[in-house]
């Protein structure tokens, strides 16, 4: 968990001037927003108490703990599409970081496609 903070204050400190105003506006909000997959055991599933675990929450506690020094200033958004879908819009060729998905290009609508074995 320290080095998950420490990557996560590193990745923090070393923004630019330029996202200033992202992270300004963060911090007036009071609060990290996060999206996360419903219900995806081990990354992100409210317990039999409402309280959200998992990888992704953890991350998210993470980066409030760093912004605002306390790790439950974050609030969870839950994704509704599926991940192509999500990727595309967030930061695919739908957005305007235009990344390539590389490696996991295979992975398309809710299912993996994969090719047709030898005979």
């Amino acid at each position: 968990m320290i080095k998950l903070f420490a990557l996560v204050a590193a990745v923090l400190l070393s923004l630019g001037s330029a996202n200033a105003s992202t992270f300004d506006s963060v911090r007036q909000k009071g609060s990290v927003s996060c999206g996360v997959n419903v219900g995806l055991g081990g990354f992100s599933m409210p317990d039999s108490t409402g309280v959200w675990k998992g990888l992704d929450v953890d991350a998210c506690r993470a980066v409030a703990a760093a912004v605002f020094g306390d790790p439950w200033a974050y609030n969870i958004v839950k994704q509704v599409a599926n991940y192509s879908e999500s990727y595309e819009r967030n930061v695919g060729k739908g957005s305007g970081l235009k990344l390539d998905r590389g490696p996991n290009a295979l992975w398309s609508q809710g299912g993996l496609m994969y090719p047709i074995p030898f005979r």
